[in-house]
């Protein structure tokens, strides 16, 4: 009756238990042995993908495994059985993996050397990722970032083979050939997280005149409907609307920190010019609420105060809240509020003063048209 191993957890299993206490192979061994079983037998990587002995500058790399169109996407440098690794104690999958920097575990020469080696390997070869292994213990690491020193990046390392049974499923998302081949598992195993290696964009720093022309984008005919019915003016006296208004939720504040971390708006070269202020609204006002409370308060009669942005940046649901909703107590006792609405006003100086003061008279002496 055959006792081979049926399934890649089962040999994980077998290969982990047979080589448990270390047997001293050389290097050809230990490449044949139990490398070539890891590769092939638990994760799944085809023969005809992995390249051995391949010559390049200034020697041959041990193992280079390939994607689509034979590209490398990964190289291996292995070592003796008997050549182990200083590896840091006490990290996740009782103990078996963990995630530390390149450069802590570079500490010890035997890695720093082999690391030195396949990198110099991938570099010739245009490949990101490395890998160097005595068999047993495994670390993996990517060669270059951009902007990034390679040695602070985060290396993966495995410190036995019990790894690949106690962690089949983890070891298959990550190193399994259809993982790292289709899904490009080792991206997100090896890179940088997302925010910090990505392209910030400013878009306000490509206006440099207040009169340049700013397209709408594609998008902008679908939505514009859709803002117009549901962002529709707002009533400053609707408490409960006014409560929530700016809304935060658990479920995509990930997301939106992943988009801040890619656009990050900020004031044109026009405004910084004229002395203008960035501001972020923290649901009470801020600094530019507390402001316009001073102001009101030291009686600062000849104050101005500007608050612009573009079409649906927040400015009229700010004042709304600020001057309604939750005033300062300076405007609240020393204040009468007059917001002037002017957006169905015709852009013509008589009737735009004609319209400030109706509205202003309306606002400060509500029965004084009766």
């Amino acid at each position: 009756m055959s006792t081979e191993p049926n399934t890649a957890h089962d040999a994980a299993i077998a290969l982990a238990e047979e080589y448990r206490s270390t047997t001293n192979l050389n290097e050809a061994d230990t490449r044949h042995r139990v490398i070539d079983t890891v590769l092939h037998d638990v994760l799944g990587w085809p023969k005809g993908a992995v390249r051995c002995e391949k010559s390049v500058s200034p020697g041959f790399a041990d193992y280079v495994l390939n994607g689509r169109s034979q590209r490398p996407v990964l190289v291996i440098e292995a070592k003796r059985e008997g050549n182990y690794f200083q590896l840091p104690r006490g990290f996740d999958s009782k103990g078996l993996a963990g995630t530390i920097r390149l450069k802590t575990l570079m500490t010890d020469d035997a890695i720093k050397e082999a690391v030195q080696q396949v990198r110099a390997y991938c570099l010739d070869l245009g490949c990101e990722y490395a890998c160097i292994t005595n068999g047993h213990q495994w670390v993996l690491f990517k060669v270059f970032e951009k902007e990034k020193d390679w040695r602070q990046l985060e290396a993966r390392f495995i410190r036995s083979l019990d790894y690949f049974s106690v962690s089949f499923s983890e070891v298959q998302n990550n190193l399994g050939y259809c993982s790292v081949v289709e899904d490009l598992s080792l991206k997100s195993l090896l890179s940088a997280r997302a925010f910090e290696v990505r392209e910030v964009f400013h878009p306000r720093t490509k206006i440099p005149e207040y009169s340049q022309q700013v397209s709408s984008n594609r998008l902008a005919p679908v939505l514009r409907p859709l803002a117009k019915m549901y962002l529709r003016k707002l009533d400053e006296h609707d408490e409960e609307f006014m409560e929530e208004c700016y809304v935060s939720i658990r479920e995509y504040q990930h997301n939106q920190r992943e988009v801040e971390s890619l656009i990050f708006d900020c004031l044109s070269p026009y405004f910084v010019g004229y002395n203008v202020k960035d501001f972020f609204d923290d649901k009470k006002g801020g600094a530019l609420g507390k402001r316009i409370g001073d102001a009101v308060r030291d009686r600062t009669t000849e104050e101005v105060i500007v608050l612009f942005g573009g079409k649906g940046a927040g400015k009229s649901t700010f004042i709304r809240r600020l001057l309604y909703h939750r005033p300062p107590n300076s405007i609240r006792h020393f204040a009468v509020v007059a917001v002037i609405d002017l957006l169905k006003c015709p852009p013509e100086k008589k009737k735009i003063e004609a319209e400030i003061w109706e509205q202003l008279l309306q606002r400060i002496d509500p029965d004084a048209g009766r």
